[in-house]
C-alpha cells in the first residue's frame, strides 16, 4: 500500500496512519478495508476487478476475499456517501469503479535555514527533538471510542409458537438459519426468506433428534449442524442445501441452547466445542475439512471449561466465551496459531456473542451489571457500552445492516409444582422461581427468586405463604441446602462476580457463618447423609471435583479424580456424584474405584435426582415425554410421567422424608428471533 495521500468527498486519505480526517471527524479503517480504498482512489473512474483486489488483499484467497470486499464496499460506501448520488458503483460480474473525483495530495517542502552559529544548534537539535516527541505522541494518542447508538424498540423477525433460536444469517444476508423447536417434539433447522417473510420456512433436518447451532458455509449451499441425542451423544453434521444429502463429521458438546458451532469465512474449518479427551473440561477444536483433522485450539486450565463461539466476518479470529464455575466467565478471541487474549474482566455470566457485521466490534449477552444486557465491546478502544436491556436474552447474531442484530428473547417462566402422590399443586409467584428444595420435613422450601429484580436466595412454607428473602444484593446465590434438622441452609455466594463464599444460614438464629472464602470456587453443598459434613464441587485443586469438609474441624478433602459436578452421600458412606460434560451416575465406595451406576441421566441433568432407602430417583429424558424413574438394585420402574421438556435441567427435583416432590417445571417454552436497529442521529 503507497504512501501517497489523497482528497476525496471532503476527506484527506492519510495512508500511514489508515486514518480519513475533515474537519472535527476522524475515522480509522481496518486495513484491508483501507486497502481496497486505496485502489479505487489509485484509479478513479476506472475498474478495479474483484480478482484484482482478492490477489492483492487478500492473497488471493477468494473464500475468504469475496466475503470480504462485500462488507468493505458497503463500508466505504456509507463513509464516501454525498446525499442520493452513486459514489462506488458496481460492474456486474466484473469489480467495482469509484466515481467520485480524486486529488492527489502533493506535501509542501519544508526548507531548513542554515544555522546561526554552532551555539545555537544544541537548542535547534533540543527543540527539534520536543517537536518530534510531540508528534510521536499525538500518532500513539488512543482514538477516542466510537459514541455508543441508542437503539429502538425490538421488532420480531420470528413469532412461531415454541422456541426459535440459534440465528444464522446467510453469507448474502437474505436467508436466516435458526433452530426450531415446536411443542413437545425435537429441535430442527428451519431456513425463514428476509425479503419474503411471508413465505413458507423451509425445513432442512427431519430427525428424531434434537439439532441446533445452525452455520452457513461461506457459499452458503451447505450448513453445518449439531445433532444430539436423548442420551447426550453430540456430532457435528453438513447438509447441502439442494439435495438435503449429509454427512457426520466429528463429536461436540453442547450445553442447551449455546452456540456450539461456526464455520470460518475460509471455509476450511469447523470450530467446535468439545470436551478434552480425558478431562472433565471443554475446549475449542478445529475441524480442517480439506485433511479431516481436528485439533485442540484453546487451552483452558484445569477447572475451566470453553464454550459458545464465533468466527469473525473477515479473518479467520474466533471469538469464545471461557467459564471459570458456574456464573464466572470472560470473553477472549483466538487466532488460528492458537493465540488467547482475554477481552473481559467480569467474572458474569456470558450467554451469546457476535462480531459486529464491520469485526470492528463484539457484541455479547452479559450480567457484567447484575442484570440481562448486550454489550458492545470496542475492539480498538475497548470501551464497553450497554445497547439493549432485556429481562431473558440469549444468542446474538450481526445482520446485513451495520450496526443491525437479531437476539432471541426468551417468554418461558418457571414455577414450582408440589407433588403428593397424584395430586399436585402449583406456586406460581410475579417472577422467576425455581430450583426449589425441600427440608425434611417438607413443611418449608428454599429456593432462587428474582421477586425482587435480581436473583436472591428465598424460604417460604410448602405452599408458597410466607415468603421472605434471605439475601439482600450480596452476590448472585448459588442453590441451596437444608441441614439434616431443618433448621440451617448452606448455599455458595459469588460475592459481586468476583469470590465465592460458602455461607451457612442459621434461620432460628437468624444468623450466618462464612464456612470457606479464599481464591477458589464453590457449587452445590450438601449436608452428608450423618449432618457432619458437607460435599460440594470445587476448583481447589486445579480441576472441578467434589470436596468433602469436615463442619467440626474444617479440614477439606478431595472424593473424585475424573471430575465431580453434584454429589451426595448415603448412610453407608457411600458418594453418589455426577461429573461434568458427561451423562450418567456415578458411585464411589470407599477406597474403590468409581463405577457408572445409571447411564440414562443426561449431562444438563446432573442434579435432577434423590437418594432414597431402597435407591433413588431421577428424571429420565425420552423422546415422548419426561419420566420420572425409581431405580433399585433389583431393576427400575416409572413412577410418574410428565410432558417432553416440561422440567426444569440441572437441579429440579427434590423429595422429603414422607416422599413428597417438589419440581421446577417450565411454563410453555416460548423464544422468538427479534431485530433490533439503531435510531437515527441518536449517539449518546
Amino acid at each position: 500500500m503507497g504512501t501517497t495521500e489523497y482528497q476525496v468527498s471532503g476527506w484527506h486519505v492519510i495512508p500511514s496512519e489508515l486514518r480519513l480526517s475533515r474537519a472535527q471527524q476522524e475515522e480509522t479503517l481496518p486495513r484491508k478495508v483501507f486497502e481496497v480504498l486505496m485502489h479505487l482512489l489509485e484509479s478513479p473512474g476506472h475498474t478495479v476487478s474483484r480478482d484484482t483486489l482478492i490477489e492483492a488483499v487478500w492473497d488471493g484467497n477468494a473464500a475468504v476475499g469475496n466475503r470480504g470486499i462485500t462488507n468493505a464496499i458497503y463500508q466505504l460506501r456509507k463513509l464516501l456517501a454525498q446525499g442520493d448520488d452513486e459514489v462506488i458503483r458496481t460492474i456486474a460480474k466484473t469489480g467495482y469503479q469509484l466515481l467520485l473525483p480524486v486529488t492527489e495530495l502533493t506535501p509542501e517542502p519544508i526548507e531548513l535555514a542554515a544555522p546561526a552559529s554552532r551555539r545555537a544548534q544544541p537548542w535547534l537539535l533540543a527543540s527539534a527533538l520536543v517537536v518530534a516527541l510531540l508528534v510521536g505522541l499525538s500518532w500513539s494518542w488512543p482514538k477516542p471510542a466510537p459514541a455508543p447508538l441508542s437503539y429502538g424498540k425490538p421488532t420480531p423477525l420470528t413469532y412461531l409458537e415454541g422456541v426459535e433460536e440459534n440465528p444464522a444469517l446467510s453469507p448474502d444476508g437474505r436467508y436466516l438459519a435458526f433452530m426450531w423447536e415446536r411443542h413437545n417434539e425435537p429441535a430442527r433447522i428451519f431456513i425463514q426468506d428476509l425479503k419474503q417473510p411471508e413465505a413458507p420456512l423451509r425445513q432442512v433436518s427431519f430427525s428424531r433428534n434434537t439439532e441446533s447451532s445452525p452455520s452457513w458455509s461461506p457459499d452458503g449451499t451447505r450448513l453445518a449442524f449439531l445433532r444430539v441425542a436423548d442420551t447426550g451423544q453430540c456430532d457435528v453434521w453438513i447438509k447441502t442445501l439442494d439435495t438435503l444429502d449429509e454427512h457426520r463429521v466429528t463429536t461436540c458438546v453442547q450445553e442447551r441452547f449455546h452456540k456450539a458451532l461456526d464455520w470460518s469465512p475460509s471455509g476450511r474449518y469447523l470450530a467446535v466445542i468439545d470436551k478434552v479427551p480425558q478431562q472433565e473440561h471443554s475446549a475449542v477444536f478445529l475441524y480442517d475439512l480439506t485433511t479431516n483433522e481436528r485439533r485442540q485450539l484453546t487451552q483452558p486450565a484445569k477447572g475451566q471449561g470453553d464454550n459458545q463461539l464465533a468466527w469473525a466476518h473477515g479473518d479467520d479470529e474466533l471469538a469464545f466465551i471461557r467459564y471459570s464455575g458456574a456464573y464466572q466467565a470472560e470473553l477472549y478471541t483466538v487466532d488460528l496459531a492458537g493465540k488467547e487474549q482475554q477481552l473481559t474482566d467480569d467474572r458474569a455470566s456470558i450467554h451469546g456473542l457476535t462480531w459486529s457485521r464491520d469485526d470492528r466490534a463484539l457484541v455479547f449477552n452479559s450480567m457484567r451489571d447484575g442484570g440481562h444486557s448486550l454489550w458492545r465491546l470496542d475492539r480498538a478502544s475497548g470501551s464497553l457500552h450497554p445497547m439493549v436491556r432485556d429481562l431473558t436474552p440469549f444468542n446474538i447474531e450481526a445482520l446485513a445492516e451495520p450496526d443491525h442484530y437479531a437476539y432471541v428473547r426468551h417468554a418461558s417462566l418457571e414455577y414450582l409444582q408440589s407433588w403428593h402422590g397424584e395430586a399436585h399443586t402449583n406456586i406460581e409467584s410475579a417472577g422467576r422461581d425455581l430450583y426449589a428444595t425441600l427440608a425434611p420435613d417438607g413443611e418449608s422450601m428454599a429456593f432462587l427468586s428474582n421477586r425482587s429484580g435480581q436473583f436472591e436466595l428465598w424460604t417460604a412454607q410448602r405452599d408458597g405463604k410466607g415468603a421472605r428473602a434471605l439475601t439482600r444484593k450480596e452476590g448472585l446465590p448459588d442453590l441451596p441446602a437444608w441441614s439434616l434438622d431443618g433448621r440451617q441452609l448452606v448455599a455458595a455466594l459469588s460475592m459481586e462476580g468476583k469470590t465465592t463464599s460458602l455461607v451457612r444460614f442459621d434461620l432460628a438464629q437468624n444468623q450466618r457463618q462464612i464456612l470457606l472464602q479464599d481464591d477458589h470456587l464453590y457449587r452445590n453443598p450438601q449436608w452428608s447423609a450423618d449432618g457432619l459434613s458437607l460435599v460440594m464441587s470445587s476448583n481447589r485443586g486445579g480441576s472441578w471435583q467434589i470436596w468433602q469438609l469436615d463442619l467440626k474441624s474444617g479440614q477439606l478433602t478431595q472424593r473424585t479424580e475424573q471430575g465431580g459436578v453434584f454429589a451426595r452421600t448415603d448412610r453407608l458412606g457411600r458418594l453418589f456424584f455426577t461429573r461434568p460434560n458427561e451423562s450418567g451416575l456415578w458411585v464411589k465406595e470407599e477406597e474403590a474405584p468409581a463405577r457408572k451406576l445409571i447411564e440414562e441421566l443426561a449431562t444438563d441433568d446432573w442434579g435432577n435426582w434423590v437418594l432414597m432407602e431402597d435407591g433413588l430417583l431421577y428424571l429420565r429424558r425420552g423422546a415422548e415425554r419426561d419420566e420420572l424413574v425409581h431405580w433399585t438394585p433389583e431393576g427400575q420402574e416409572v413412577v410418574q410421567g410428565f410432558e417432553r421438556g416440561s422440567i426444569k435441567i440441572h437441579r429440579s427435583l427434590s423429595r422429603d422424608e414422607q416422599g413428597r416432590l417438589m419440581l421446577t417445571r417450565l411454563g410453555r417454552r416460548e423464544a422468538n428471533i427479534l431485530a433490533i436497529a439503531p435510531l437515527e442521529n441518536t449517539a449518546l
